[in-house]
């Protein structure tokens, strides 16, 4: 028997899609059925869009907690030795000896 590719197959397989199958609320179908035809589109593809818009959105608020964006916000310790006493800081940690003296920063 022969193999016949459709432009689906080519699609699918030029892409690396993954086939999936899913469970959905009336309300989530008759909201994809609408949608699918309102655009024209198939219902994997609505469903791919939202998904990719859910990853960048993701994405987006990941970036904003990012360390290049560390005093951006304009954090400041008060400490003019952080980089120093770092963890002192950042772990409230008092690194002193044990005689009561000052932190060994």
């Amino acid at each position: 028997s022969q193999l016949r590719l459709t432009s689906i197959h080519l699609y699918i397989i030029l892409l690396g899609m993954k086939r999936t199958q899913i469970y959905l609320e009336e309300e989530q179908y008759d909201y994809l059925m609408a949608e699918s035809r309102n655009r024209g589109e198939s219902i994997a593809n609505i469903i791919r869009e939202l998904i990719n818009k859910s990853i960048s959105s993701r994405q987006k608020k990941t970036m904003k907690k990012s360390f290049w964006n560390v005093g951006e916000d304009g954090f400041s310790t008060g400490i003019s030795n952080g980089s120093i006493s770092h963890d002192e800081t950042i772990y409230k940690l008092n690194l002193s000896d044990n005689e009561g003296q000052e932190s060994i920063y």
